[in-house]
């Protein structure tokens, strides 16, 4: 609805037909995924708030917007995830194994999540199933080994890409936020080539599996695995180590100057992202939290 609409109606109006839009559409939604959600509300966002309150951007919750809500019982993650995949990801990616099994697996776990997201694009949809859960850390965290986390101890791309070299379809992508300066010290595995091109790492061999790290120094750090054409990643492969300690050859981008000594603290709390990405429609992200 345009903006113009938003900010000219009668409240009691669009609401009402907002609620007939939505009821036109519940029904087959209900039916396609097998469903029960009932009308609750209607939310009207004029100024973005929803969009600053969940962290996104206006394309999935919109700013001048108009939203009606329908909820339902929350189900079991797993049941959740066995449905959705069934209607949303072909049988045979199902059925291939590698990260869609990771993220089959993590479901099992009662602290869960399953979300999906229709985000509208030009001319197609974008689809993203998502299997999260967030673990309570209790100490400093220094290692850190996803795979672990995710309960397996072998990532395995899946068997649905044999069928040529598709190097950016199995990604391992893992992000630490601190409130102090951080670094990367020490990872498994190895380094993949990259070169530095407008202040970010490039791989510049994607046959050759390991790390791409950037930034490794900051108050956020990040290091992507690339597969090459490697099938699978262990969990020492895929283990990093954190600290506070400057890398002695950082380098931001095209400035070489160093960023500041972080102040000792005893405040050792950082926040983690771990994520798994892959192509298809199957993706893991975990959120670890220093309590």
């Amino acid at each position: 609805m345009s903006p113009a609409l938003i900010e000219t109606y009668n409240i009691n109006t669009i609401q009402k037909d907002a609620q007939q839009v939505g009821d036109s559409l519940i029904g087959s939604i209900n039916k396609a995924f097998a469903t029960n959600a009932q009308f609750n509300s209607v939310y009207v966002n004029p100024k973005g708030d929803l969009s600053s309150a969940l962290g996104t951007s206006g394309v999935v919750s919109g700013n001048r917007t108009i939203s009606v809500i329908y909820t339902m019982s929350r189900p079991d993650s797993s049941y959740l995830f066995d449905g959705l995949t069934a209607i949303l990801i072909p049988k045979q990616i199902r059925d291939d194994g590698g990260f869609f099994n990771a993220a089959q697996k993590m479901a099992q776990d009662s602290n869960s999540t399953v979300t999906f997201v229709i985000t509208p694009g030009q001319g197609a949809l974008l689809y993203q199933l998502q299997v999260s859960k967030q673990v309570p850390i209790t100490g400093p965290v220094t290692t850190v080994k996803p795979l672990e986390l995710f309960g397996v101890d072998k990532l395995q791309r899946s068997s649905y890409f044999d069928v040529g070299f598709f190097p950016l379809n199995s990604i391992l992508d893992v992000t630490a936020i601190s409130n102090q300066n951080i670094a990367i010290t020490n990872h498994g595995g190895d380094l993949t080539p990259s070169s530095i091109k407008d202040g970010q790492k490039f791989p510049t061999d994607l046959t050759k599996s390991g790390w791409i790290i950037d930034p490794e120094y900051g108050q956020r750090v990040s290091a992507v695995y690339l597969f090459g054409k490697d099938t699978s990643v262990t969990s020492d492969q895929a283990s990093l180590t954190l600290g506070n300690t400057m890398p002695s050859d950082y380098t931001q981008g095209n400035d070489t100057s160093p960023p500041p000594v972080p102040k000792v603290s005893n405040n050792y709390s950082i926040y983690v992202l771990i994520g798994i990405v892959a192509a298809g429609g199957a993706a893991v992200y975990l959120f670890m939290k220093r309590r």
